[in-house]
C-alpha cells in the first residue's frame, strides 16, 4: 500500500512540476502541500487499516445473547471491548510471532496477525450495563443480558472489563 502512494507521490509531483510552470505558481508550494496530505493519508490508512477479522458466533439462549470471538494466541490485555451506540467493538492487535530465527524462511505463512476489529449490531433489549466479558483458552465470551425496554442512547460509549 505504501508503495502505490509513494508510486502516486512520484507522478503527481511530475504533474505539480509541469502545472508550476504553466500557472505560475511555486513548485516548492505545490510540493509542501503534497507532502502534508500524503502524510494525512498514510496516517488515516494505517489507522484504518484492518488486519483480518476474527470469527464470531453469536446465541440467543433466552435471557441473554451470548457472543463468542474466537481470538487464539493472545493475552487478554491486548483485546479491548467497547459498547458505542448500540454496537459492540471487539478490537485489538495479535502480534506476529518472531522466534524464527534469522535464517529462517517461512514457506506458509497462514496465522492472522496484526490489527482486528469486529463491529457487532447489539439488539434493542440487551442491558448495555449488564455486559460481562470473560476471556479464556482463546476465546472472548461475552454475555449480553436481555431486559432493556428503551431504545439505546446515542451517546452511550462504555468499555467492558474483560476478566
Amino acid at each position: 500500500m505504501k508503495e502505490t502512494i509513494k508510486s502516486l507521490t512520484v507522478v503527481l509531483m511530475v504533474v505539480f512540476i509541469a502545472f508550476s510552470l504553466v500557472s505560475g505558481v511555486s513548485y516548492f508550494a505545490w510540493k509542501k502541500a503534497l507532502q502534508e496530505r500524503t502524510a494525512a493519508l498514510e496516517e488515516k490508512i494505517s489507522e484504518e487499516t484492518i488486519s483480518f477479522n476474527p470469527d464470531i458466533d453469536i446465541v440467543d439462549e433466552g435471557e441473554n445473547y451470548t457472543v463468542d470471538v474466537d481470538l487464539p494466541g493472545l493475552n487478554k490485555g491486548s483485546i479491548e471491548v467497547k459498547f458505542v451506540n448500540g454496537e459492540l467493538i471487539v478490537c485489538g492487535n495479535r502480534l506476529m510471532n518472531n522466534k524464527k530465527t534469522s535464517e529462517a524462511i517461512f514457506l506458509r505463512r497462514e496465522c492472522a496477525h496484526g490489527r482486528f476489529a469486529r463491529r457487532i449490531a447489539v439488539p434493542q433489549d440487551v442491558d448495555y450495563a449488564g455486559i460481562s466479558a470473560e476471556y479464556g483458552q482463546g476465546v472472548l465470551s461475552m454475555i449480553l443480558p436481555k431486559g432493556r425496554t428503551q431504545e439505546h442512547k446515542k451517546e452511550v460509549d462504555t468499555t467492558i472489563i474483560i476478566k
